[in-house]
């Protein structure tokens, strides 16, 4: 993704940029508590539940990254708004992960937020 395609799906990018950090805060939690859920199981004698619930809490949190993503254009799938950001946002997860996808997003974001701020900083000289 570039600058250009960036800036003309800014809008819908950062939305579902935001959608996906708020799937992962809930994957991550969902996955702390699976362990502590283990640990429990652990310390009421059930040593093979636990096994079972602590791997279940790794697999997730190890893929919480793609469960991310796929969850949060799940949600924003039939919002018109994003109707033109899927064949974008589907090319780009075919050459990267999404994590990369997420993380080149962000910068695209911050390059174009100093652009701005320096371009104010010139008109304010």
């Amino acid at each position: 993704m570039d600058q250009q395609e960036f800036q003309q799906f800014r809008g819908p990018l950062l939305r579902f940029v935001g959608r996906v950090h708020q799937v992962t805060a809930v994957i991550v939690l969902l996955a702390f508590a699976g362990y502590g859920a283990a640990i429990y199981a652990w310390f009421q004698g059930q040593q093979l539940g636990a096994l079972v619930i602590a791997t279940l809490a790794y697999l997730l949190f190890r893929a919480f990254r793609p469960i991310s993503v796929s969850l949060a254009r799940l949600q924003l799938q039939r919002n018109p708004a994003f109707a033109n950001l899927w064949p974008l946002i589907d090319r780009d997860l075919e050459r990267h992960t999404p994590a990369v996808l997420i993380e080149q997003i962000q910068q695209l974001e911050r390059d174009a937020a100093e652009e701005k701020k320096a371009s104010d900083k010139e008109e304010g000289d």
